[in-house]
């Protein structure tokens, strides 16, 4: 084989491969990023965070000693770290919101939003909602389906035990 086809070739291979291992590393680099600012503020409560993931722009994490469980979405404008106690609810449950476009003969149904739902021991307490995907912000669903069935599994688990 000539020689300027195997250069041309391995060029174009590290070319194609170059932008996901870039890519995939970024990913990397800002999951630790709120892994740490999540750890950050589960330590300023005396908490220790034994479980988490990160999925797309969100990250939660759960100390499972002190039932406590942490969420945060860096992308807000004030990217807070929320919390709930879990000792304090009753139920968790995926919720979806969907929105319907399109005219009178033809109207299709969407994924608006979806999240978390925590139902409060107490009746006169609100309920919570920590929403993982709007299609606002988010062009399309990147596993956060499958995220919210995991976590909500995760949480029950904690809160029967």
């Amino acid at each position: 084989m000539d020689t300027s086809v195997i250069v041309i070739g391995s060029i174009l291979v590290a070319l194609t491969v170059l932008p996901m291992v870039l890519i995939s590393r970024s990913r990397k680099q800002k999951a630790r990023l709120y892994y740490q600012k999540l750890t950050t503020a589960a330590l300023a409560q005396n908490r220790e965070v034994s479980l988490y993931e990160a999925s797309g722009r969100i990250i939660m994490g759960m100390d499972q000693k002190a039932k406590a469980l942490f969420y945060l979405k860096p992308e807000q404008e004030a990217a807070e770290i929320q919390h709930i106690d879990l000792n304090t609810i009753t139920d968790c449950k995926v919720f979806r919101v969907t929105r319907t476009v399109g005219e009178n003969g033809s109207q299709q149904s969407y994924l608006g939003q979806l999240g978390l739902r925590f139902i409060p021991r107490k009746k006169a307490e609100q309920e919570s909602r920590w929403v993982l995907y709007d299609s606002d912000e988010d062009m399309q669903l990147s596993g956060e389906l499958q995220f919210a069935e995991k976590w909500a599994g995760l949480i029950m688990n904690e809160i029967k035990s």
